[in-house]
């Protein structure tokens, strides 16, 4: 999953939204996306990515209340626009569920930095479960989605390209998640 530039919002890395966040410190987020950021920036990347994955799958990897049980949602249509729409929203529904983001889900990628606009695209990928059913969404293989380019029937810009055309090199998701953890 991709997070574009511009993505990331100024809530995403407010305290509300990180309070509600589970498995990811914002100095390892910073060790792993760049040292640049500071920690609370870095780790926002994460709650967007969490926030995108939702509104574009309805789906929401989450624990619950202090013992942290796992707790992965899978969120109607309208009630994953609602909440995915903005930070504020998400955060204020976790805390009415009592649930936290299990950020530890979403392993961080690459990131690449257009020199001209320094625009950011970050990638990262999210193993879902073979019992988790998503709607609406269409799930292809790299080198499938590299040979609908290669025929011209997709664009891709060039951090598209480069992400996908690393992850033909991995036979399975558990290969390529051990990998990048």
């Amino acid at each position: 999953m991709s997070l574009p530039c511009g993505v990331v919002e100024k809530g995403d890395r407010a305290a509300f939204a990180l309070e509600r966040c589970h498995g990811l410190a914002g100095g390892e987020a910073r060790r792993l996306i760049g040292y640049e950021m500071k920690p609370a920036h870095a780790l926002g990347h994460w709650v967007a990515a969490a926030r995108v994955l939702l509104t574009a799958t309805g789906l929401l990897f989450a624990v619950k209340g202090r013992q942290r049980a796992s707790a992965p949602q899978t969120l109607p249509s309208r009630k994953r626009q609602l909440c995915g729409q903005d930070a504020p929203a998400l955060a204020a529904y976790l805390a009415r569920q009592d649930l936290y983001h299990d950020i530890s889900r979403l392993h961080f990628f690459s990131r690449w930095i257009d020199t001209r606009t320094g625009c950011a695209h970050t990638f990262f990928l999210v193993h879902v479960p073979n019992d988790v059913r998503v709607t609406g969404m269409l799930w292809r293989a790299p080198e499938k989605l590299l040979m609908s380019w290669r025929s011209q029937e997709l664009h891709l810009d060039f951090a598209s390209f480069a992400s996908l055309r690393i992850l033909t090199d991995f036979a399975s998701c558990d290969a390529l998640l051990s990998e990048y953890p």
